[in-house]
């Protein structure tokens, strides 16, 4: 607040702001100029003799109507009596007369009548009393002014004699015999909002809007702290005061009086200055301070214009398509929008709550956005949706009075009924689905509770998870159920008897899945089943599986002697295995492998290739790290001698000196076995053991003869194959 020396408080101030309290006093009275001069044309008009003034809660209708009544007293010209009717709506009709001639008597001076002459039918008030001070009234007449004339239209009590049904057709009567007395009268509704009986009386009435106040009213109201010297306001403020409340009377008193309370807090020693940032920081207890006032003018309102001021509400401060609107309805659960519904945006518009933006709507009063969003969420207001229709919530009342004495056939039918006339009533639908569950219906209780559920999360949770529960129950096949548990799930993730139901179906899989080697089914099963030890075991068990696999697989190329893809394989194994052992010399006995395999290849190619010097070279190698290796020894016999290494051998082995030095070497062998077995068989005296000793030595010979036979033949018949000529 800046504290900038203006004029010099010389005394201490009050607040000239008043908020909540009809304004009685002219000088606290902004504005409305026209239409008090509109109510005095119609007044001296002979053929009029009603007033209706009308508007929505808490625009200052009852302070236009004090205004009214000083003026018309000041005036002279005629005898105004005010007479609140708050809380008569349950009182008989003698009694409301009696109190009307008490405050009637009171203004013109007379006594008050005997409370005994006030009969029932209301005939010594009408014929009587009321002519009377007629007569002794101001030279233009009585001017009866009644004041919150609708809340008789908001009965509390069943009873025939409550003033809906007695005093609006008594009043119509007055209105159309008794002369020399006009009426007046204020509604907080829309003359077409009002029930039959009201309307009836207001038949041949004049209607006069009490609407919101101009700008240059605005900024009169706020600097009256100007006038007696305790705030000062910039242009700024003032705007911003404007942008907040445009006009509203009520809420314009309210936030100037919390901007004024919040600078005189600290008790300065000069006269504040409000700027723009004061009128946004006094927001939030503004909006404190105004609750029940904005409860009223809240209460004020039909069903189907709360939620659509609550859609709005929510969407922010921005303008709002119809589309847009029914898009934020739908996304509440509301799937069918009802002519109420669609026709609430132009009744908002009428009460001055929206104004049309182009294609859209947008909120008049920023503030009572504000406090609509804060205090009154969607979520909330979507139970007004069930008032919407009275002929359906009626039934659905009737419903329930079946039900509750246990006729659950009467009770479904009157809930479908109401459901026909208002789709969108909830508690029908949670009470049809309860009665569905209670007969074992099951299917059907989870398709209307699951609407429910789209339309209200929390109010049919409870109820469509027991269903789903009993459907998961009486289901045979585990993916039913699972899809089930699942569905629970989504609405209660943490609740414990679908988890856990939920997790068993997926461990039971998973065991399947792991007696079957299908690893990665089994995890993901596990996994599903939110079981670490399971799925840690599994994981082991596959990378062992795997790693045995791989070690068949390397085997089994060494032994085709595919040396390149056994080395693919090592190295593989190194990589993903290596904490399952040392295969480092697995790999390197491959590669060596390998190696020599292309030594040896190459070598060929070279001695085929006449290229002896590197034949000699490569087969050299080769027989270095593997002397025995193939037939490397003989080829390099060949590259070095010019010796074919197999003609040699076979020259060899064909020489009558060989084959006699070869026989020679296999009859002492022969010799040598005989000596052995029989040497043994002189120092066995065991039969059997002898004749088994016998029969060894026998095979013993015919071995060595075969062999001496078979090597000769065998090396002329490899002799006979490599003398073939060769195919080109």
């Amino acid at each position: 607040m800046n504290m900038q020396r203006n004029t010099e408080a010389k005394r201490l101030p009050y607040n000239p702001y008043i908020a909540g309290r009809p304004l009685s006093n002219p000088e606290d009275f902004f504005g409305r100029e026209s239409i008090i001069r509109d109510v005095m044309q119609i007044l001296r008009h002979p053929q009029d003799n009603a007033v209706v003034l009308y508007g929505q809660r808490r625009i200052g209708k009852t302070s236009v109507l004090l205004q009214l009544v000083r003026r018309l007293r000041d005036g002279g010209e005629y005898t105004p009596i005010y007479f609140d009717l708050q809380g008569k709506s349950v009182k008989p009709l003698d009694e409301v007369l009696y109190e009307l001639a008490q405050s009637t008597a009171l203004a013109i001076g007379c006594p008050i009548p005997e409370r005994n002459l006030f009969d029932a039918a209301g005939v010594y008030f009408r014929q009587t009393f009321l002519p009377t001070v007629a007569k002794a009234a101001a030279p233009g007449g009585l001017v009866l002014l009644f004041d919150e004339f609708d809340v008789l239209d908001l009965p509390q009590s069943s009873s025939e004699n409550r003033a809906v049904h007695t005093f609006f057709p008594y009043l119509q009567a007055c209105m159309t015999e008794v002369s020399q007395v006009k009426f007046f009268f204020i509604i907080g509704r829309r003359p077409e909002d009002l029930s039959e009986e009201t309307i009836a009386v207001f038949k041949v009435a004049r209607f006069v809007r009490v609407s919101l106040l101009e700008r240059k009213d605005v900024d009169a109201l706020v600097r009256q702290s100007e006038r007696n010297r305790s705030l000062t306001w910039s242009e700024d403020a003032i705007e911003k005061v404007w942008v907040w409340a445009r006009g509203h009377p009520y809420i314009t008193q309210l936030l100037c009086s919390v901007v004024w309370e919040d600078a005189w807090e600290v008790k300065p020693l000069t006269v504040p200055i409000v700027e723009a940032i004061d009128v946004d920081t006094a927001i939030p207890r503004a909006l404190e301070r105004g609750a029940s006032a904005f409860h009223w003018i809240w209460a004020g309102l039909p069903p189907a214009e709360k939620v659509v001021i609550a859609a709005m509400a929510e969407a922010g401060d921005e303008v709002i398509s119809k589309d847009k609107l029914i898009e934020i309805l739908n996304r509440i659960g509301v799937r069918l929008i009802f002519r109420q519904l669609q026709l609430a945006p132009d009744t908002l518009i009428e009460w001055e709550l929206f104004r049309r933006v182009d294609n859209g709507y947008h909120f008049v009063v920023p503030l009572i956005r504000h406090w609509v969003k804060t205090n009154q969420p969607l979520r909330r207001v979507k139970d007004e949706l069930d008032m919407i229709d009275p002929r359906a919530d009626m039934l659905f009342r009737a419903g329930l009075s079946f039900y509750s004495k246990g006729e659950h056939a009467d009770a479904e039918e009157l809930l479908r009924k109401a459901l026909q006339n208002n789709p969108n009533h909830l508690k029908a639908r949670l009470l049809l689905g309860n009665i569905f569950f209670e007969r074992a219906q099951i299917t059907e209780a989870i398709d209307i509770l699951q609407q429910a559920y789209e339309y209200d999360q929390e109010a049919a949770k409870e109820d469509l998870i027991k269903a789903l529960l009993k459907q998961a129950v009486l289901q045979t096949d585990d993916d039913q159920q699972l899809s089930t548990y699942e569905h629970v799930l989504r609405i209660d993730p943490n609740h414990p008897i679908a988890r856990d139901k939920r997790r068993a179906i997926w461990k039971k899989r998973g065991e399947t899945c792991l007696q079957q080697q299908k690893w990665d089914d089994a995890l993901a099963a596990f996994q599903e089943a939110d079981d670490a030890t399971l799925y840690d075991e599994t994981q082991r068990r596959k990378h062992r599986y795997e790693f045995e696999s791989l070690l068949n697989q390397a085997a089994q190329y060494e032994k085709n002697e595919d040396w390149n893809a056994a080395i693919r394989v090592w190295e593989l194994l190194i990589k993903d295995y290596s904490d399952l052992g040392d295969l480092l010399n697995q790999l390197r006995h491959a590669k060596e492998q390998a190696s020599l395999e292309q030594r040896y290849k190459d070598a060929l190619i070279a001695l085929q290739n006449g290229d002896t010097a590197t034949a000699q070279h490569l087969l050299a190698g080769v027989i270095s790290l593997r002397p025995d290796y193939k037939n490397a020894a003989l080829f390099l016999l060949q590259a070095t001698k010019g010796v074919d290494g197999m003609e040699f051998m076979l020259h060899f082995a064909m020489h009558p000196r060989t084959r006699i030095l070869f026989g020679v070497l296999i009859g002492a062998l022969a010799g040598l076995a005989t000596f052995v077995v029989t040497t043994l068989l002189g120092n066995i005296t065991n039969d059997a053991i002898k004749s088994f000793l016998a029969f060894l030595l026998s095979f013993i010979t015919l071995g060595a003869v075969i062999v001496g036979i078979s090597v000769p033949l065998g090396i002329r018949i490899q002799k006979f194959i490599q003398k073939r000529p060769k195919k080109t």
